[in-house]
């Protein structure tokens, strides 16, 4: 979307897209405080149009740019491998780590190999590993209060016992429905 024509509705639909909420954004584009005029600019159709190719367009930039990185370091999906798997095996102490260390004294440096259990790390290393592989799934776990314990048909019930007082006014559970008057 272009440019809005209103300079004080673009500079807020550029404000809400940088992240501020919509009183600081009116405020920022020269309006006096009004916290009602603002959430009604905000729901304006073109401003959340503009907001929305705002956002677009930085993400484009964004991607743009971050391609741009991996092309001149050369970074890649089969490097990160590499390194993950590298830091898990170390972090196991399953490959010792050379270190070169100028002693004391000494006009060369000594290669030193230590290696250090690091269970925290290897853990790390191994689920970013199994997540790049797709082996591991993120879940969350949804609760719904007082429907916890109830079953599928129990659930079915209920449900069409509110479809039934939606459309009839039926009380369920001793509460009067949406078109029925309290007793």
């Amino acid at each position: 979307m272009p440019v809005l024509p209103n300079v004080k509705h673009e500079r807020f639909a550029q404000e809400l897209a940088k992240g501020s909420d919509a009183g600081d954004a009116y405020e920022a584009a020269g309006f006096k405080p009004n916290p009602g005029n603002a959430r009604r600019l905000k729901m304006n159709e073109a401003i959340a149009k503009r907001v929305e190719a705002l956002l677009l367009e930085r993400e484009a930039h964004h991607a743009q740019a971050t391609a741009i990185a991996i092309e001149k370091t050369g970074l890649s999906k089969e490097w990160i491998i590499e390194r993950l798997m590298r830091n898990a095996a170390v972090a196991l102490a399953d490959e010792p780590v050379t270190l070169k260390v100028l002693m004391k004294g000494a006009k060369e440096p000594t290669e030193v190999k230590i290696s250090a259990h690091d269970a925290a790390a290897a853990n790390r290393a191994l689920e970013l590993l199994g997540k790049e592989l797709g082996m591991f799934i993120d879940r969350k776990e949804i609760r719904t209060g007082e429907l916890d314990g109830v079953n599928e048909s129990e659930l079915r019930e209920l449900r069409s016992l509110l479809v039934a007082g939606e459309a009839g006014g039926a009380e369920i559970a001793g509460r009067p429905g949406p078109r029925s008057k309290p007793h």
